[in-house]
């Protein structure tokens, strides 16, 4: 599920306009559970606990929201990986 959403251009997006608060409470509760529910029909043996404990699902969703807010860079630091790379004739 982490693979799906760290593709999420809409996820990469608010991380990079906005605060962890936000994301976490905003945009992501949404994302997740699309995700959630695309995996568990990929594999629906293996998601039913993701399901049926809520708690579980608030606990996977929370942890979720924090590894990616943390793994999606900022855009002044895309903003500044790109001019770099367009002065050194590279492109990411």
């Amino acid at each position: 599920m982490q693979q799906k959403l760290s593709h999420n251009e809409k996820l990469i997006d608010i991380a990079q306009t906005s605060n962890s608060q936000i994301f976490a409470q905003g945009v992501f509760p949404a994302e997740f559970s699309k995700a959630a529910m695309e995996c568990f029909n990929e594999s629906e043996e293996a998601y039913r606990g993701l399901f049926e404990d809520k708690g579980k699902y608030d606990a996977i969703m929370s942890a979720l929201s924090d590894i990616l807010y943390r793994q999606f860079p900022s855009k002044t630091f895309r903003n500044l990986v790109d001019a770099a790379a367009a002065g050194s004739g590279t492109r990411r």
